[in-house]
């Protein structure tokens, strides 16, 4: 109970903050709905010449549902910047199948063999708010990283393995290494 009258003194500030006075503001004009594992979603209903009309306050409704929009974001990107590096991965190997003496290509390379698009050629490629970079390249393996901007999000690499992982790569400089996480 507590919590839904702080609920509702905030939402009845903000209301006035917005200069919406309600000027029948009762509890029978209040609607609480309880849903199992979420917070209470708090409803004023407003009578206007004999149409009831339900204010839905987005402030409450905000606190739950925007959260849970961001991560659903964060993973759409994850997923996307994985699947790239799985694509460059794959477009190495095809690289050095058809090249004589079989090594690895520089993003350059690939793509001006046609195995990737000729933006992704310069380092670092900026997609889906990472940066894409060779870790290295030679004639036996190759390591492609993704790098967040923004922190909070996950780094992924790529080697020859074919197998996207959490982390930075082994022998990375900072000498952090890889989690066991596999995707």
């Amino acid at each position: 109970r507590r919590e839904i009258m702080r609920r509702l003194a905030e939402m009845t500030r903000r209301l006035h903050d917005a200069d919406f006075f309600h000027n029948d503001l009762r509890w029978r004009n209040i609607l609480v709905q309880t849903t199992e594992g979420t917070s209470p979603a708090l409803w004023f209903v407003v009578a206007i010449g004999g149409l009831f009309l339900i204010l839905v306050l987005v402030g409450i409704v905000a606190a739950v549902v925007i959260p849970s929009m961001l991560q659903t974001g964060r993973t759409a990107r994850q997923a996307a910047v994985q699947e790239l590096l799985r694509n460059l991965a794959t477009s190495e190997r095809m690289y050095a199948a058809q090249t004589e003496g079989g090594g690895y290509g520089t993003l350059g390379q690939l793509a001006s063999r046609g195995f990737i698009d000729a933006s992704l050629a310069v380092e670092p490629v900026r997609v889906e708010g990472y940066r894409i970079r060779t870790e290295w390249i030679d004639h036996r393996s190759f390591c492609f990283s993704a790098t967040p901007e923004s922190e909070g999000d996950t780094r992924f690499y790529i080697d020859d393995s074919m197998t996207v992982r959490e982390g930075l790569p082994p022998g990375h400089p900072s000498g952090y290494s890889a989690t066991p996480r596999t995707w």
